[in-house]
């Protein structure tokens, strides 16, 4: 055996040892906070189906609705430590973790939600996405639900002159 065909060698033993443990299923659970009802339980639905599907039934995604895992923070907070696998959550308690993501919160960044996809599935989504192993946490993807909501004491606003 020369050496340019050991470490193909070893890597092909490797597999054949590890192929059992691969070949079991794997089960993750998946939590959010919104109703079964939201945008966010469809997508977690749709990942579950997806992963199902190219795994040939090997990956199973259990979704836990409404807060039944906790809050979004507790959740992160689960997941960064591997208590928990998978979070759906909204951006803002993202910030507690991640001071860059505070800029998704700045009011009126997108015009349309079709600006919104177009960035957040984009480079720069990208980017954002990428800042997310340092700490201990892997970003599939955004939701873009472009919530606009200013809450004040009563006053009504109009236009942006009311801001």
């Amino acid at each position: 055996m020369t050496w340019s065909r050991l470490p193909a060698f070893a890597a092909a033993a490797w597999l054949c040892a590890t192929a059992p443990v691969l070949a079991q299923a794997v089960e993750l659970n998946l939590g959010h906070v919104l109703t079964t009802a939201s945008h966010y339980h469809a997508a977690a639905v749709k990942l579950a189906e997806v992963a199902a599907a190219k795994s040939n039934g090997q990956i199973k995604i259990t979704i836990f609705p409404g807060a039944q895992l906790g809050g979004e923070v507790k959740m992160i907070q689960s997941a960064r430590t591997g208590t928990q696998d998978i979070v759906v959550t909204g951006e803002p308690p993202v910030e507690n973790t991640l001071k860059e993501y505070t800029v998704f919160s700045f009011p009126y960044l997108f015009s349309s939600v079709d600006q919104a996809n177009g960035v957040l599935q984009g480079p720069i989504g990208r980017e954002m996405l990428d800042l997310l192993p340092r700490y201990n946490m892997v970003g599939l993807g955004f939701i873009s639900a472009l919530e606009r909501n200013i809450f004040t004491n009563g006053k009504t606003i109009g236009s942006a002159a009311d801001m």
